[in-house]
């Protein structure tokens, strides 16, 4: 295990220390960039990817992105992207005049090719990278990131990875952080990990492990929650399950949403909106206000609306690009 405060060239480039722990391999755990004075903290859970050949690790938006942090107004999105555009150093135009905002409350997915921008519109939101052209207007109060690679600790126990937030966060006091967010025990009853608080990672499923990941990132009660596609590799009666208790999680959180996947039915199922990117560079083809209330049960799925609104999500797809 590696712990280091960057003090060299990501320091001096993002302009704020940053603390990257577990450098497993080429996967390093990156819990978060220590805030300047009373900038808000980010939380994230997860393995961060390689971009243009390093590790970038975990800074604040500044001067393309805009920090919100009232909660109180309902015509403040919790999310908002404004004609955003992403060019990589390479030339490489991955996103193009994309606009879309989830409100608070609002459980958003986007759907699209591979390669169409759409991991990047949440490093994007998260301040893992910057917007080329455009603006990125995040509610930075208190944001969670669930990576497709769960990233646990393997010498601490599901309990100490959960705990593992909190306790890198020197932002606040432990009574703030108790105040403020869920308990352990709270978060493992939601995601249904009862009796294995004092299990290793590799004691687990790959379905538990991704519980204990959702798990950490819920601990501090995030306002906005980010997922890149986080029960892909699981397989299908796994996920399933897992989508049913992503369900439970929003109706009990009511946190923000955004929602990477390649599954049009576990896209439906979850969300109020879904949006459809074209091949890259990404830009939005098309967007559906999902009918149904919530709580949604499982059996939805064979539904002829559902299916209905499965096949016009697929028909955009499907399209060829103009």
């Amino acid at each position: 295990m590696t712990c280091s405060l960057g003090n060299g060239s990501l320091a001096s480039q993002f302009g704020v220390p940053v603390l990257v722990i577990a450098a497993i391999g080429d996967v390093r755990l990156v819990t978060h960039a220590l805030p300047l004075e009373n900038e808000p903290l980010i939380r994230i859970s997860g393995s961060l990817n390689r971009i243009n050949g390093e590790e970038r690790t975990l800074t604040h938006h500044q001067s393309s992105n805009v920090d919100v942090n009232d909660h109180a107004s309902a015509t403040i999105p919790a999310l908002q992207f404004v004609d955003v555009g992403k060019t990589f150093a390479d030339g490489t135009e991955t996103l193009s005049e994309l606009s879309l905002s989830v409100d608070h409350g609002q459980f958003v997915s986007v759907i699209g090719p591979s390669g169409c921008g759409k991991s990047t519109l949440l490093r994007l939101a998260a301040g893992l990278d910057q917007p080329s052209s455009g603006r990125c207007v995040v509610d930075r109060s208190n944001l969670g990131y669930v990576f497709q690679d769960p990233t646990l600790l393997p010498w601490r126990t599901v309990e100490q990875n959960i705990e593992l937030v909190n306790e890198l966060d020197r932002s606040t006091s432990r009574t703030e952080q108790v105040a403020s967010g869920l308990s352990v025990d709270e978060v493992v009853e939601l995601v249904g990990l009862d009796g294995f608080e004092n299990y290793y990672p590799h004691q687990l499923s790959g379905g538990m492990r991704m519980r204990v990941s959702i798990a950490r990132a819920i601990l501090p009660r995030p306002s906005v929650l980010l997922f890149d596609e986080p029960f892909a590799a699981l397989d299908e009666l796994t996920r399933e399950r897992l989508n049913e208790e992503t369900l439970q999680l929003f109706s009990d959180q009511q946190f923000a949403a955004l929602f990477v996947t390649h599954s049009i039915v576990e896209a439906v199922l979850l969300s109020t909106e879904v949006h459809v990117l074209s091949p890259r560079p990404g830009r939005i083809k098309g967007t559906i206000s999902v009918p149904f209330p919530y709580p949604r049960e499982p059996e939805l799925r064979f539904d002829p609306e559902f299916t209905n609104v499965c096949r016009q999500l697929s028909s955009w797809l499907r399209e060829p690009v103009q």
